[in-house]
């Protein structure tokens, strides 16, 4: 998993949500990854994994079908 800030116009506002004096709520984003992924993340960092995510187009919504963004076609890549 790729533990994120979720993408959202004002992240202070909505990254946390104070319950009461004592209790504040974070929210984050969870993504699946693939061996692949994870691999290239290990290897290249964080931010590079993510610039792969946003290049297919990965969403906070779950996607059990989304492309693999690491993901060698043929061997070429």
């Amino acid at each position: 998993m790729f533990v994120w800030v979720p993408h959202v116009e004002d992240k202070a506002v909505f990254f946390n949500l104070e319950m009461n004096s004592e209790k504040v709520v974070h929210f984050y984003t969870l993504i699946p990854l693939y061996r692949e992924e994870l691999d290239y993340k290990v290897k290249h960092g964080e931010e590079e994994q993510l610039n792969k995510l946003n290049k297919i187009g990965v969403t906070d919504v779950l996607n059990p079908s989304r492309r693999n963004s690491c993901k060698k076609i043929f061997g070429l890549f």
